[in-house]
């Protein structure tokens, strides 16, 4: 499978997607192997650049088949894909069932509400966050997306207490 990853990998880095959905499904089907973990994730980062939904779908449906949903990095590109292709939904439900959630897992959903424009959401969400920032430390990327979110809703009081609750 090695070999596979990396091929896979060069197609995505030259940005030949569709090369890549090809391969992946011609492995499956044809070779009978099963993805690796970083198989998957290059595919879904592929599907998220382009925000093909319904080829991340398919993938997400496969991994939860196999039981490969257990890394919290596979749940990321999940929570990226879904939020990029404007499915909130899907990203909050991926989101909510991670464990070991970390601040990757963070920016991802608060960056996807604020890309879709839920800002409010967004917000509601770095609140949580500092709440529950026993593990999870917000940085400057939490930030960024917070402080766009703000200036999107023109709220310069919540625009005055973010930087107040960065150490």
């Amino acid at each position: 499978m090695p070999l596979w990853n990396s091929i896979i990998s060069a197609y995505v880095a030259h940005g030949q997607y569709t090369e890549s959905f090809q391969l992946l499904s011609s492995i499956i089907s044809v070779e009978q192997l099963v993805p690796a973990t970083a198989t998957y994730m290059v595919v879904i980062g592929a599907c998220a650049a382009i925000r093909e939904i319904e080829t991340g779908r398919l993938l997400h449906a496969r991994m939860i088949n196999e039981r490969m949903l257990l890394d919290v990095r596979m749940l990321n590109s999940l929570v990226t894909l879904y939020s990029n292709c404007g499915a909130l939904r899907e990203a909050m439900r991926v989101f909510d069932v991670t464990d070991g959630m970390n601040v990757v897992s963070w920016n991802a959903i608060i960056a996807g509400y604020y890309q879709n424009r839920e800002c409010e959401r967004a917000l509601s969400l770095f609140s949580r966050l500092n709440r529950e920032q026993v593990v999870v430390k917000p940085n400057s990327i939490t930030y960024l997306s917070v402080l766009s979110a703000v200036s999107f809703v023109l709220d310069l009081r919540l625009g005055e207490e973010v930087p107040c609750s960065a150490h």
